[in-house]
């Protein structure tokens, strides 16, 4: 009866020394995994950070796309009145050129 009891202590102390080991196993475990949890949470910063530079970015891109497309639309305007003003100057030096042509014929008819 005292062996068995013996043997079951010695039983009782193994399994509780295994039990012990288990428990620093799952401490060291329960260490790394808050480790990681940590790199984790220092990523996602990052990323929340790099979305955030991307995101004003992109606002500012879009906000400068539109001044360059209403200065290109103004250009276009401004070109077209040009190029009206340049036809009827075109139209008028013609004119000019038969009044000149006309004075010319008229004024050959004179000797000096």
């Amino acid at each position: 009866m005292i062996a068995t009891i013996q043997s079951h202590t010695e039983q009782a102390t193994a399994t509780m020394q295994l039990g012990n080991q288990r428990v620093s196993e799952g401490v060291v475990l329960a260490g790394r995994a808050g480790e990681s949890m940590r790199l984790i949470s220092d990523g996602s910063k990052g990323v929340v950070q790099a979305v955030t530079v991307i995101s004003n970015s992109l606002r500012e891109q879009k906000s400068t796309s539109s001044a360059i497309a209403k200065r290109v639309e103004h250009i276009a305007h401004m070109t077209e009145q040009t190029s009206t003003v340049v036809s009827q100057v075109a139209a008028n030096a013609e004119q000019l050129k038969a009044m000149a042509d006309e004075l010319k014929q008229a004024v050959s008819g004179f000797r000096v």
